[in-house]
């Protein structure tokens, strides 16, 4: 999975090398994402200050967080798939 600065997110199958699916993603650069460990939702950060939780079998957004007043440069879940952290630009 990789984010880009043309506010895109994309699955690749590390097999062959093509591209799966392209989510819509963001206002802004995707900085980052993370994986589920359940393989079924993945997390991404943004420059545009959001983070945004999706299914990845139906490529729907499930939610949005607003709780940043910067750019987020990182999220990272928990094993247990019960909490996630971020960290960004804003104090």
């Amino acid at each position: 999975v990789s984010g880009s600065w043309d506010k895109t997110i994309k699955v690749w199958n590390l097999e062959t090398g093509k591209e799966i699916h392209t989510f819509k993603a963001h206002n802004d650069a995707v900085n980052n994402t993370s994986i589920f460990a359940d393989d079924t939702r993945m997390v991404s950060g943004s420059w545009d200050k959001t983070i945004k939780v999706w299914n990845l079998e139906t490529g729907k957004e499930i939610h949005t967080f607003k709780a940043h007043n910067d750019a987020v440069n990182n999220t990272s879940i928990f094993a247990d798939d019960t909490r996630m952290v971020s960290g960004s630009w804003d104090k």
